[in-house]
């Protein structure tokens, strides 16, 4: 029987890829992107100011936190007072605003809805938008009859 066992041997990499770093020079340790934005917004990073690491929100604590050194990063109290709004309040001025934005929409020329076919959401386009991306489930969306001389 013939031996098998070359083809079970991991396969090396090249020399060129094993002497390069893991992280780049710029985000190992570096606290320069201090609250920048990743995700399009929808978060922000805080680097350990002792190991770079991902600070963490500390619920109990109502600190950031590095889940490796431990290091602890006081936040600093708003100046604005916390207030709390009536809840129907806000409904009854939401409900007006919608109401209003409708008859804006329903009045206003340039303005188009697509319906995204993935999750049935309906999208207002503006002016010359022709494409867009579903803000709910990120679908492309694409308007129809872009073209069209009497829509122009």
């Amino acid at each position: 029987m013939a031996d098998l066992s070359f083809f079970r041997s991991p396969i090396p990499r090249p020399m060129t890829d094993r002497f390069e770093p893991v992280f780049s020079p710029e985000v190992s340790g570096s606290t320069n992107s201090v609250g920048e934005t990743i995700d399009d917004g929808r978060g922000r990073i805080f680097p350990c100011e002792q190991c770079g690491a991902d600070l963490e929100f500390s619920i109990g604590q109502q600190s950031l936190q590095c889940p490796f050194c431990g290091c602890v990063k006081e936040l600093a109290p708003s100046a604005e007072e916390i207030r709390e709004n009536d809840y129907h309040a806000v409904l009854e001025r939401l409900q007006k605003q919608r109401e209003q934005g409708v008859d804006e929409l329903l009045t206003a020329k340039g303005v188009n809805e697509v319906r995204c076919e993935s999750c049935g959401a309906n999208v207002v386009f503006q002016g010359n938008l022709t494409s867009s991306s579903c803000p709910y489930c990120a679908s492309p969306l694409q308007r129809d009859k872009v073209h069209d001389a009497s829509s122009q």
